[in-house]
């Protein structure tokens, strides 16, 4: 789905305000499992043993090896990449505890994820699994096509537009948004960039107060601090980086068929400091 089809789909529905609240889409690539494709000779996939540079180590937690979530290459991405500010060549590959699985809602789950960028892939190998990480935690290879799409802000999102809204249009669109997020497998998808799928609701506060300020955000209380209109502000510098779904046939299953969607700020992003990514974990 382009974002013209989207517009002329939305505007047939009597929508009010299309322009403004297609203002707020953001392209995204739409990567989609697939058995037509060797997953060695796959340019991107979901498992299987990651391609590291020489030097790098396998990350790990508390000494544990972390699992292969999925491997991304750049290069052919294009102008998805320079979107959310991402080399233009290279690999990105995404580590998950897999057994501990972390929520992403404390401070202490740092180290139970992990995003590595390798820069030359030509020059590196694929690294044999750790002796020490179990048969079950070693994901199978699958294959990912690449399509692009386009994706529009959740209404649970901060950035939805419902501020310009009256409370009948806010209904409206709030409607419209879940019957078409039904229809494209809301949160069944996995995505580089564009808005996530949000299941439980806005995360880049939450990116915010935990990575950042450093203070759980499990329950309510953080959301009463006095210093929560300094994390909103410091929310909107969070990018979402990748959506990985739940795919039984790829051995991925987060929480009840839920998501983990890792996050950066802008200027870690540009800066190439992969290391201080977020993850976030979001189930049914």
């Amino acid at each position: 789905m382009n974002l013209d089809s989207l517009a002329i789909r939305l505007k047939a529905a009597g929508l009010p305000k299309v322009d403004e609240i297609l203002g707020h889409a953001k392209p995204a690539t739409l990567l989609k499992p697939t058995t037509e494709t060797d997953p060695a000779s796959a340019s991107s996939r979901l498992g299987g043993r990651p391609i590291l540079a020489p030097g790098v180590e396998w990350p790990r937690k508390d000494g544990t090896p972390l699992s292969l979530v999925a491997q991304i290459r750049l290069d052919p991405l294009h102008g998805a990449t320079t979107v959310l500010g991402l080399p233009a060549t290279g690999l990105l590959s995404f580590f998950y505890d897999i057994e501990g699985q972390a929520w992403g809602f404390d401070p202490t789950d740092r180290g139970s994820f992990a995003v590595v960028y390798t820069e030359d892939p030509e020059a590196s190998i694929a690294a044999d699994f750790p002796a020490d990480l179990a048969d079950e935690w070693r994901l199978p290879a699958v294959a990912l096509n690449t399509e692009p799409t386009v994706t529009l802000p959740s209404p649970m999102a901060m950035d939805f537009p419902s501020r310009n809204l009256t409370d009948q249009e806010d209904e409206e669109w709030g409607e419209a948004l879940i019957d078409l997020a039904n229809e494209l497998g809301w949160a069944e998808r996995s995505l580089l960039g564009g808005h996530p799928d949000l299941i439980q609701g806005d995360m880049a506060l939450e990116c915010e107060i935990v990575a950042h300020a450093g203070v759980p955000a499990g329950d309510a209380q953080a959301y009463r601090d006095p210093r929560l209109e300094e994390w909103k502000a410091g929310a909107g510098e969070w990018v979402h980086l990748l959506q990985v779904a739940s795919e039984e046939d790829a051995g991925l299953m987060w929480g009840d068929s839920g998501c983990l969607y890792f996050w950066m700020c802008r200027d870690d992003i540009e800066a190439g400091r992969f290391d201080r990514a977020w993850m976030i974990l979001q189930c049914y």
